[in-house]
């Protein structure tokens, strides 16, 4: 079964102790003890929701960065 970042037990509370950079697929899966398709999955919800937009770049990885609200 698969664990989204909300289901962990310690969420609220979630730390992203050892985390550097910008959020990735790649960076996420092994924080959250999850498959990298759940964690795109958890990172394509942020973006529908308005909390994380797509960088622009040429990198073979995508990375991603928290919305400007205004």
């Amino acid at each position: 079964m698969a664990t989204y970042i909300h289901e962990l037990k310690d969420w609220p509370d979630f730390s992203w102790k050892g985390f550097e950079g910008k959020p990735a697929s790649s960076k996420l899966a092994p924080l959250t003890k999850s498959s990298p398709d759940t964690a795109m999955r958890d990172i394509t919800g942020l973006v529908v929701c308005g909390i994380l937009v797509r960088d622009a770049s040429g990198d073979r990885s995508t990375s991603y960065s928290l919305a400007v609200v205004e």
